[in-house]
């Protein structure tokens, strides 16, 4: 998140949020298993429709990604593996976050039940809504460590019961 925080810093300065009455909100929410019971998706009925990480990410650039990441992989049994790879690996991840960042700044308001869609953008200024997952995590974890930011609401908890 650090190094995050330092990329974006242009992208975030350059399109700070507007007021709450001229808002664009995206919704950010899970489709996959660990959706929630309440979800989220019928919050985004009258937008645009809800978007996922599945939606934001091309095939060709999910499969580029999956070689780089075995490419690091094998650099472990592979000590000799050129720095150059690893630059590129850097460069590619970065063009990555940069492309997303410029979508999601696009919107003033991010409701989503994404946990990693809430550190993204928060690191990006935005102001954020947190709906629950289906055990609870993204609750417990703004709870926890996000209590006092100031541009931060969660409106769906899951309805989890503790271990």
């Amino acid at each position: 998140a650090h190094t995050l925080y330092d990329w974006l810093a242009p992208i975030r300065e350059a399109r700070p949020p507007v007021s709450a009455a001229g808002e664009r909100t995206l919704y950010f929410i899970r489709k996959d298993k660990e959706v929630g019971a309440k979800g989220g998706l019928e919050m985004a009925a009258n937008s645009d429709g809800p978007l996922d990480w599945s939606d934001l990410l091309t095939i060709p650039k999910k499969v580029h990604f999956e070689l780089y990441i075995r490419a690091a992989m094998a650099s472990k049994l592979l000590p000799n593996l050129p720095m150059a790879y690893l630059y590129a690996y850097e460069n590619m991840c970065k063009r990555l976050v940069i492309r997303l960042a410029q979508r999601f700044v696009q919107y003033d308001h991010v409701v989503t039940s994404r946990l990693h869609g809430v550190i993204f953008s928060l690191l990006l200024g935005r102001r954020v809504t947190i709906i629950d997952n289906n055990y609870g995590k993204n609750s417990r974890y703004a709870d926890a460590w996000l209590s006092d930011v100031p541009n931060l609401d969660i409106a769906l908890r899951s309805d989890f019961k503790d271990a």
